[in-house]
């Protein structure tokens, strides 16, 4: 009493899970479903729906279990939409799960059901096979069951990982707010508090820096300004224009080679040829010891200011 070469292979396309209703009849008849389940072959996930005993039960196993049983055109959202986009949200259980059809009345254990009236960037997508919101749709979601600090953390992920853009995630909003969404009002306080306007960031680090400049009131900084040095433009992480101070912010993986070292030291001196001064960081420090690196640019700062 075994599976025949398509169901599983149907199966390992679902997260080792198979729901009734696409086995019965296409691969057996409902006596031989019962049969492998009391045999000790499949095990109950869902209503309606099995999985491989022996299978990992995982996060996205449980998703999809979900969704199978729900059908009717359901996708993962919330919480279980941002877990799939790589996101960290912390207890993302229950799972989350948008069905479009709001006739529809069922509960599953463990899965909260919502029925937006609001449809817009409602088309699904696939991760890791599974249907799942879009990045922008999940954005604007998210805020309504988890707190603001996973928010601006997940928006900071998918902007610095280029999912999305600053632009798109605000025009994204602007469809969203004033439809009764408690979701899209959080993004709205969390895209306030974005320090770089519609510019993204190159690197973690520098979203890093800019809530470092931020929390030690250091204003007026312009985040990749580009500055000209005869036939050469550079671009600098963060300046002080006035002031002309530059900050940069030294990773290990676009920095710490010997090539890209040179290459930085020489940037250096072009810009001191035109007045500039320059202030590395490396990540140890904007991460570890941020109150030093706001006091380091806070006294060149006042130096530079009273020449």
């Amino acid at each position: 009493m075994y599976f025949s070469p398509e169901f599983l292979q149907l199966a390992q396309k679902q997260q080792q899970l198979m729901s009734r209703r696409q086995a019965v009849p296409t691969f057996m008849s409902a006596p031989s479903w019962s049969r492998r389940h009391t045999s000790g072959l499949l095990e109950r996930a869902q209503p309606g729906v099995s999985r491989l005993v022996g299978s990992v039960q995982s996060p996205e196993q449980q998703i999809q279990a979900a969704l199978l049983s729900i059908g009717r055109g359901s996708i993962a959202s919330h919480r279980s939409a941002a877990h799939l986009w790589g996101l960290k949200v912390c207890g993302h259980e229950p799972i989350d799960v948008v069905v479009p059809d709001r006739s529809v009345e069922m509960t599953r254990e463990g899965v909260l059901i919502h029925q937006p009236t609001d449809a817009a960037d409602l088309r699904p997508t696939k991760r890791q096979g599974i249907r799942c919101a879009g990045a922008l749709r999940t954005l604007c979601d998210l805020g309504a069951v988890v707190d603001p600090t996973v928010v601006a953390a997940s928006l900071e992920k998918l902007v610095v990982s280029r999912v999305v853009s600053f632009n798109n995630v605000c025009k994204a909003l602007e469809r969203h707010e004033g439809r009764g969404r408690a979701g899209a009002g959080v993004l709205r306080g969390v895209l306030a508090d974005w320090s770089f306007g519609a510019r993204p960031p190159d690197s973690v680090l520098e979203v890093r820096l800019a809530k470092l400049l931020s929390r030690e009131g250091l204003t007026g900084v312009t985040f990749h300004h580009g500055i000209r040095v005869g036939r050469k433009r550079y671009v600098i992480d963060a300046a002080f224009v006035a002031e002309k101070l530059a900050i940069e912010v030294d990773g290990w993986e676009f920095h710490g080679r010997r090539w890209a070292f040179e290459g930085d030291r020489s940037r250096d001196v072009d810009l001191a040829s035109i007045g500039w001064q320059t202030l590395r960081f490396t990540w140890r420090r904007v991460i570890a010891d941020r109150s030093g690196v706001g006091r380091d640019i806070r006294s060149v700062l006042g130096e530079r200011r009273r020449r």
